[in-house]
């Protein structure tokens, strides 16, 4: 097997990245989630190739790809993970033990960053919960509802004289 273009497609997707600074690249829950995306989507062309090898190494490429975008956006893990079931639909392949693979890389991932950032995965989940209703404190009225305001005038009187 040739690993020259997998490496190349590596090189490539970490270099796209420059395209995206604008000054100095900082690294951020942005960045990360981008990363995770095309971790991803590596994984996801790896496991559907013929040898069972690169199959196992996409679904675990998958899994640490799903928690480090859970880890930088969890409404962006949501949506990778509806695309990744979508695309799996419509190929019409059944990838059940890389599903298993890569759902139990994450979770297994996420279970060991709950210990390690809070000590326990119940102060982990109050913490994001909490910070959700702070997040929902903080918006003040400011939502996309009350983006647009209209507004009724009263008719206007002139009288011609």
């Amino acid at each position: 097997m040739n690993e020259k273009p997998f490496v190349l497609n590596i090189a490539i997707a970490c270099t796209s990245l420059l395209f995206f600074s604008i000054g100095i690249l900082t690294p951020n829950y942005n960045i990360l989630t981008f990363q995770s995306v095309i971790l991803s989507l590596i994984g996801l062309l790896k496991i559907e190739s013929d040898n069972r090898y690169e199959k196992i190494i996409g679904a675990i490429f998958i899994g640490v790809g799903g928690w480090l975008c859970f880890m930088g956006k969890p409404s962006s893990a949501m949506l990778l993970a509806i695309i990744f079931v979508v695309y799996l639909f419509f190929i019409k392949k059944l990838f059940i033990l890389h599903t298993v693979i890569s759902v139990c890389t994450a979770i297994i991932l996420l279970l060991l960053s709950c210990y390690l950032i809070d000590g326990s995965i119940i102060s982990f989940s109050d913490r994001i919960i909490e910070s959700t209703k702070l997040q929902f404190s903080l918006a003040n009225g400011h939502t996309f509802a009350n983006l647009f305001r209209f507004d009724t005038f009263p008719p206007l009187n002139i009288n011609y004289i």
